[in-house]
């Protein structure tokens, strides 16, 4: 335990020493974003008219009275006596006149969603299912990530049968929307069409052992090339986070981006277009642009108290102590690795040090009651979105520690790692 203290406190000391890397990392992993699970997008499946499919669907602005048009393709060698659909992905690299930004997929056994149903894609456009490689297999419980376009780093989309049991009311409004649209198309129902993700981010991850950080790219468009100017986008999160949308960054005019995580300063210098690496400059001591810094003092902000009756404290009134901020949310991951020694933390007996809980999110009837719960002394209270943004919040949960002054000895800590900066101070 006391090595591990000690190497929290030689990282934090090499904090005060000027030190920036240029770093090359390969891209290689494919990562989901906040958006993979929650987007739901849709691939309805309609019925062969002979061996001729129709161009597709673009429910946000199509028209009931567009004009449908039919072409002849090459069909695969379906099984007798199954049932057979096509339907249409999006895929940024596909030029096809005929459907732009789309990649025709042929399905077998589409009505028996008990059996495995094979899947064939045209990767090459030619309405040709015979000549591009072996048919993917979707079952009940699998879906399949099928890579699209020439660049084998490039887009990747994930095909399942659409979850119409967890989704009742959306597989209702698109039946009823696909209905209004679909022309001479016969619709074989949104509870045997596919659900698209699209898997359009890939990333890399980098670890010094003591800190760590995951960065990723978003081809925005799906068009395998990420490295388009004011379009495509990269994040940073945790070692074995998922990356927020809502905090990307897209690359500028130069190819350029700039982030921070964790008291660092990372600025993209370099996406390589094929995905293959990306050059960033990850530097330690420099004054972050939207984060705070060390050394000055914390935003002034009030707080409301999980007490009976609840008051409204400044952090002000905490000063001549050290204070361990510490903005929580139960149930998050990182949170539960915390939560042992945030109690630890707050059992301590100093006269000098405070440690205040924000929650944000919980009950107040839980919140007021954790301290009972946990057998610690914690000043509970709560963060809002207001205190959030005034402590420039990227991730929940972190932590903030305070010297008596109420200056910021550093940003991003866990309680473990204000524990061990704290032994020694007196």
């Amino acid at each position: 335990m006391r090595k591990y203290l000690f190497a929290v406190l030689i990282f934090f000391t090499l904090q005060n020493i000027s030190f920036s890397q240029n770093l090359k990392l390969p891209l290689n992993l494919r990562v989901e974003d906040g958006q993979f699970s929650k987007l739901i997008l849709s691939a309805p499946v309609f019925y062969f008219r002979g061996d001729s499919v129709a161009n597709p669907i673009d429910i946000s602005a199509a028209e009931p009275n567009d004009e449908v048009y039919w072409k002849k393709c090459k069909l695969p060698e379906f099984l007798n006596g199954t049932t057979k659909g096509f339907t249409w992905i999006y895929d940024g690299s596909s030029a096809l006149d005929f459907a732009p930004s789309y990649t025709l997929v042929a399905i077998e056994n589409v009505r028996l969603t008990f059996y495995d149903s094979r899947v064939w894609v045209d990767k090459n456009h030619n309405f040709d299912f015979t000549d591009d490689g072996d048919f993917f297999t979707i079952t009940k419980e699998h879906g399949i990530e099928v890579p699209l376009g020439s660049n084998a780093n490039g887009y990747h989309v994930f095909l399942e049968r659409f979850p119409h049991g967890k989704f009742n009311s959306l597989k209702r409004m698109n039946d009823s929307t696909i209905v209004k649209l679909k022309g001479n198309r016969i619709f074989h129902g949104t509870e045997y069409s596919l659900r698209e993700k699209r898997l359009n981010v890939i990333a890399s991850k980098w670890t010094n052992g003591v800190d760590s950080f995951c960065i990723g790219v978003k081809d925005v468009n799906c068009n395998g090339i990420y490295d388009d100017e004011n379009l495509d986008a990269v994040m940073i999160t945790s070692y074995n986070g998922v990356f927020d949308n809502l905090q990307s960054v897209k690359l500028d005019d130069k190819g350029m981006a700039y982030l921070e995580w964790h008291n660092a300063a990372y600025t993209i210098k370099k996406v390589n277009s094929q995905g293959a690496f990306l050059e960033v400059r990850r530097d330690t001591v420099s004054k972050l642009k939207y984060s705070l810094n060390k050394g000055d003092k914390i935003p002034r902000f009030k707080y409301c108290t999980a007490t009976k009756p609840a008051k409204h404290k400044s952090i002000r009134k905490l000063k001549g102590n050290y204070v361990f901020v510490y903005v929580w949310r139960d149930g998050e991951e990182t949170f539960i690795q915390d939560s042992v020694s945030w109690h630890a933390l707050g059992r301590q007996k100093r006269k000098d040090l405070v440690v205040l809980g924000l929650n944000y999110g919980a009950s107040a009837r839980y919140v007021y009651q954790y301290n009972n719960y946990y057998a610690t002394a914690i000043k509970q209270g709560y963060s809002s979105n207001d205190i959030n943004r005034k402590l420039l919040i990227r991730q929940i949960p972190t932590g903030i520690l305070l010297d008596k002054k109420q200056r910021i000895v550093a940003v991003g800590i866990t309680p473990a790692q204000a524990i061990a900066m704290l032994e020694g101070k007196n």
